[in-house]
């Protein structure tokens, strides 16, 4: 099986955030994130925008509106429709999708784009 992909966390002090900085082809890359506007436009094909992740109370001390934690609602550990396994699921579908490109005899090589575009129809 080829290695197309690769698991990446960035963490972006200031600045747009940008997949040029992240080593391999944009083809193979995709980001999870809550902001979507803190992407250059040419890298948001490659966007999962998801819910922000509050899980501690204290990461929703200066929110606006004010709101309880993940941990305080005990609604992410619930594995059929927390947070966390809802965005796994969708990851796990572009994964399948991705492989089932990859395993294709072509001479295109699998992109995530397309398969992100097709499931936000």
């Amino acid at each position: 099986m080829k290695a197309w992909y690769t698991l990446l966390t960035l963490r972006i002090v200031q600045g747009d955030r940008r997949l040029d900085v992240i080593p391999g082809s944009k083809a193979c890359t995709i980001i999870l994130d809550d902001k979507r506007s803190v992407w250059r436009k040419e890298d948001r094909e490659n966007l999962i925008e998801m819910v922000a992740y509050n899980f501690f109370a204290s990461s929703c001390q200066s929110s606006y509106p004010p709101h309880k934690s993940l941990s305080e609602l005990k609604i992410d550990k619930r594995e059929a429709d927390g947070t966390l396994a809802s965005i796994l699921d969708v990851l796990k579908r572009a994964y399948q999708q991705f492989l089932v490109m990859d395993s294709q005899i072509t001479a295109v090589q699998p992109d995530v784009r397309s398969i992100l575009k097709d499931m936000r129809k």
